[in-house]
């Protein structure tokens, strides 16, 4: 039962007072507006690497890279260097550029071996039928040794 006289009371939990409620509505756009940012962050970062893995993953492709990295592989020198056999790294740099059966690269690639890694950067052109190496050289330590022309 319950008494008459006595009003009665929800715990201070369950009734905000009007200071508590007017602290809490500010951070209701804020905690929105922050959410939004968040998210416009998160899909900018992840736009800009899948253009990074296209990117990459054209150059790999390429007749242009494979020429390259199988001279770089294949080279006295560069075995030497980085020991056998030598994988290539994750992210090339450079650009490949092809018109019908003509064409110019410039590549950088990271490589790893058993005796340490290094850089390969190779300068090649089509001639309308293969790529032809014009100069390639391995960065390897504090060195660079002239692997190709």
């Amino acid at each position: 039962m319950t008494n008459p006289t006595l009003p009665q009371t929800q715990p201070l939990s369950q009734n905000p007072t009007k200071s508590q409620a007017a602290r809490r509505k500010p951070r209701r756009p804020l905690l929105i507006a922050l959410g939004v940012l968040g998210g416009i962050a998160v899909t900018a970062v992840a736009g800009i690497a899948g253009l990074f893995v296209v990117a990459t993953s054209a150059i790999r492709s390429s007749d242009a890279y494979r020429t390259s990295l199988e001279l770089v592989q294949s080279s006295p020198i560069a075995q030497r260097e980085l020991g056998h056999p030598i994988e290539d790294g994750f992210m090339p740099t450079g650009s490949v550029e092809r018109t019908g059966d003509f064409g110019r690269s410039q590549l950088s690639i990271s490589l790893e071996g058993p005796r340490g890694k290094g850089t390969a950067h190779v300068v090649a052109h089509r001639d309308g039928t293969r790529w032809v190496v014009e100069g390639a050289q391995l960065e390897a330590g504090s060195s660079l040794f002239q692997l190709a022309p």
